[in-house]
Parts: C-alpha cells; sequence; structure tokens
C-alpha cells in the first residue's frame, strides 16, 4: 500500500513537473507562431505584388504587339 501511494505521489510530481514547463513554455512557442505567421503574411503580399507587376507587363507586352 505504502508503495502504491509512493508510485501515485512520484506520478503527480511529475504530472505537476511537466503541465508547469508546458505552461512556461507556451507564450514562447506562441510568440514564434505569431512571428511565422507575420512573415508568411509578408510574403504572401509580396508575391501577390510580384503576380500583380507581372500580369501588367503581359498585358503592356499585348498592347504593344497589337
Amino acid at each position: 500500500m505504502v508503495a502504491e501511494l509512493a508510485d501515485q505521489h512520484l506520478f503527480a510530481a511529475l504530472h505537476e513537473i511537466q503541465f508547469l514547463s508546458l505552461m512556461a513554455d507556451s507564450p514562447e512557442r506562441v510568440a514564434h507562431l505569431t512571428g511565422a505567421l507575420d512573415h508568411l503574411d509578408q510574403t504572401l503580399e509580396q508575391l501577390a505584388r510580384q503576380g500583380q507587376a507581372l500580369r501588367q507587363e503581359e498585358i503592356e507586352v499585348i498592347l504593344l504587339s497589337a
């Protein structure tokens, strides 16, 4: 019975340590993921601008060759 109680206590202590570790790490992960999303948004905007410029260039080439 004492061994079982000791096992349960150890399990609870390890669970608490893991939980506290995850909670401490969580804000850093959120900040990292937010930065990654911002970078992806900027890249998407840049690619959209490049696509628009290429379409405009293509239209100009078509109009000049007509």
